[in-house]
């Protein structure tokens, strides 16, 4: 997982490291992944 997260062309900003824990962070985030913060965000450190 770490080495996968590590060499990602575009790695996730979350990354949850168990079913349980996927499972929790959908109570809290409507974006699991960080996808859609990413995109919001990206353009304004360019």
């Amino acid at each position: 997982m770490i080495l996968d997260a590590m060499t990602a062309e575009t790695p996730a900003f979350r990354i949850r490291t168990s079913k349980w824990a996927e499972e929790f962070a959908a109570l809290k985030f409507a974006d699991l992944d960080g996808a859609a913060v990413q995109r919001l965000t990206g353009g304004w450190l360019a």
